[in-house]
């Protein structure tokens, strides 16, 4: 019985679609959005090739950027463009050996996780085996190069290198736990990008008025790194301070040129990258 009210259902709702076809049934409309699926589905295939063609013609010339653009495409793959990783990887090498920081970075990253920072999904180990101390190596350089590298035409979507490299020391998940070296590159990224800004130095390093007071010190000394080469800078670190007792305050600022010194003696061997034309 159950079965012959489902039966009669199904029956019915097809002669009721069957009878809107022509206006607005759901025969129609179904063949409508399949269409205009299929032409959305097109038209990006269409652009991915114009710009997959793109980069071959401009790496043909030499440029860097579609040099290194057009290894990641073989890397990942698309409609545009099958997945070739022994080409992509010749063509970021390629890249690299002309000092160019995206490529840097993005071999790095791939020989670290298995995945650059433009496409996320990560190769496995047979496809791509991990290189953990050149891929570091790699990113440490790409952060001498530049503050930022970008992976998109606009430069709108940077990574910053140095930040980045201090994130992994201090999870632990692609490198052995290093605070020393978490430490040090945050303090590079600070002094010589003027990234991260306050409110994400207080989230790395997260207090609260009961949180123990050499927490609220550290805090402080990172403050003291912040260039306050503006207004806005300068209001930020004075609203953000621990409230701190004299002593406590000059120990804050022992620390701080401490990890000045640590940045100081880390450009012998990863010199500053060229300042930010932009300054926040």
């Amino acid at each position: 019985m159950r079965l012959l009210k489902h039966k009669h259902a199904r029956i019915g709702a097809l002669i009721i679609c069957v009878s809107l076809i022509g206006g607005t049934g759901c025969i129609t409309s179904a063949i409508i959005e399949s269409a205009r699926q299929k032409e959305a589905m097109q038209k990006y295939a269409d652009q991915q090739k114009k710009t997959v063609d793109g980069y071959k013609v401009n790496a043909a010339k030499g440029d860097l950027f579609a040099i290194t653009r057009l290894g990641l495409e073989y890397i990942s793959g698309s409609q545009a463009l099958p997945q070739d990783i022994p080409a992509g990887i010749q063509l970021l090498e390629q890249a690299v050996e002309k000092q160019y920081p995206l490529a840097e970075y993005s071999l790095g990253w791939l020989l670290l996780a298995g995945r650059d920072s433009y496409h996320w999904k990560a190769l496995t180990t047979d496809q791509l085996p991990r290189q953990t101390e050149r891929g570091i190596r790699l990113l440490k350089l790409s952060a001498s190069r530049a503050c930022a590298v970008s992976e998109t035409n606009d430069g709108r979507s940077g990574n910053t290198p140095a930040f980045d490299i201090s994130k992994v020391y201090r999870e632990g998940l692609l490198v052995a736990k290093d605070f020393d070296q978490a430490n040090l590159w945050l303090a590079r990224s600070i002094i010589h990008c003027r990234y991260p800004n306050i409110y994400v130095i207080k989230s790395t390093f997260p207090t609260s008025k009961s949180a123990p007071l050499q927490a609220k010190i550290d805090l402080m000394s990172w403050i003291l790194l912040i260039p306050e080469d503006s207004a806005n800078a300068k209001k930020m670190a004075i609203d953000s301070q621990p409230v701190l007792a004299s002593e406590d305050l000059a120990k804050a600022q022992t620390q701080a040129v401490h990890l000045r010194q640590i940045v100081l003696d880390s450009e012998k061997q990863y010199p500053a990258p060229p300042q930010p034309t932009n300054k926040p």
